[in-house]
């Protein structure tokens, strides 16, 4: 966001929002790499990652859309392989997605 009090992410978010290639594909990078977290099996790595990607829908708001289909497919395996514990981490990044995206998330199921 523009307002966010550190440069380096206000810098790093202009990329996004710009759309830099590099930027976007360091973007892709990141967003694969926590997706791929998600379905760890250790229980520490799943809240870390679900908790980071929370934080990713927040602030990449429309830049997720190209990619809800493979966040949903990792979202729903997450329901499977989660205990009770990080079942609610796993149900706030599904509202946070649908809060990030809106009538987007329509669109794809």
């Amino acid at each position: 966001m523009e307002t966010d009090p550190n440069p380096g992410y206000r810098s790093h978010r202009n990329h996004w929002e710009t759309g830099n290639p590099k930027g976007y594909e360091q973007f892709e990078k990141v967003l694969m790499g926590l997706l791929r977290r998600l379905l760890d099996s250790n229980k520490r790595v799943q809240e870390a990652a679900c908790s980071a990607f929370a934080t990713v829908e927040e602030d990449a708001a429309e830049e997720l859309v190209p990619h809800l289909g493979v966040i949903l497919q990792h979202l729903m395996c997450a329901f499977g392989k989660y205990q009770r514990r990080n079942l609610r981490i796993v149900y706030d990044a599904i509202g946070t997605l649908a809060d990030s995206v809106r009538e987007e998330l329509n669109k794809v199921l």
